[in-house]
């Protein structure tokens, strides 16, 4: 733990090609051993459109990252199917809404939305 006190986690984006390989679970494994960070240090960040390309193959990867103590984020969330609902489906901690997603809801009449952790 830093000086100040707070966790700091290490965000790491996998790529596409990736997300699909039979590898994924293992090279997670091997990066945490080599490098000795402690899993609830890491956060792997996926794209909306990984988990919408197949998402009966990823979903089960993520249960599992997730039952190793590493947290999950969902990235560019607004750019493709973009269901609040289907969220709850996934083990996912952070949600990170795309830019353009957030833009375009100002051209829309309605309140400002608000984002508040639950």
């Amino acid at each position: 733990m830093p000086a100040s006190g707070r966790d700091v986690r290490v965000g790491v984006n996998i790529p596409t090609r990736h997300c699909c390989d039979p590898s994924l679970l293992e090279d997670v494994r091997s990066a945490l051993n080599e490098s000795g960070l402690d899993p609830r240090h890491l956060l792997i960040e996926i794209t909306e459109s990984v988990l919408m390309t197949s998402p009966g193959h990823i979903i089960p990867v993520l249960d599992s990252i997730k039952s190793m103590g590493i947290s999950i984020a969902l990235d560019d969330f607004g750019t493709g199917y973009s269901s609040l609902s289907y969220l709850q489906q996934l083990p996912i901690e952070v949600l990170k809404i795309d830019k353009s997603f957030r833009d375009s809801t100002s051209t829309v009449r309605c309140p400002p939305l608000e984002f508040t952790p639950t």
